[in-house]
């Protein structure tokens, strides 16, 4: 596939069974991919809710944060969230009306756009409004919980 970045909704998708997780699977398998830092908070709330919420055992939290922490730090290229980045995302939460943690994703994957040109990046989000935004903003995009 490339180089592809993944937000959060992507990256939950990868370590817990649900609609669009293959896809996410079979898209990290053969990627070169990149995070945000912002998604290791956002990963490990993400999945405590749905333990709250009993939709995963303990056990399933567990793994899930520990899988994903082990491969934080060595599977994916990880952008910090740098003045950079802010001063984008705030750019494109007053374009966009797009929700602040969305701007600065949408920011990083740009940022890591514009590091590798002309390599394409992909966004990889099943956010609807990150999507189009992303179009938008000339960035190729994946929803992987979309028809194929």
């Amino acid at each position: 596939m490339g180089v592809i970045f993944l937000d959060t909704s992507a990256v939950v998708k990868r370590y817990v069974t649900e609609p669009g997780s293959q896809r996410v699977r079979d898209l990290t398998a053969d990627s070169d991919s990149h995070i945000s830092h912002v998604t290791v908070v956002e990963y490990v709330a993400a999945v405590c809710r749905q333990g709250r919420s009993g939709r995963l055992t303990e056990t399933q939290v567990s793994a899930a944060i520990g899988l994903f922490r082990s491969e934080a730090e060595n599977g994916y290229g990880l952008l910090g969230v740098t003045d950079a980045v802010i001063t984008l995302a705030a750019s494109l939460a007053e374009r966009h009306a797009v929700r602040g943690y969305d701007a600065v994703q949408i920011a990083s994957a740009l940022s890591v756009q514009a590091v590798l040109a002309p390599e394409p990046v992909t966004l990889v989000t099943a956010d609807r409004q990150m999507c189009d935004v992303a179009r938008v903003e000339g960035m190729s995009v994946i929803d992987p919980t979309a028809a194929v």
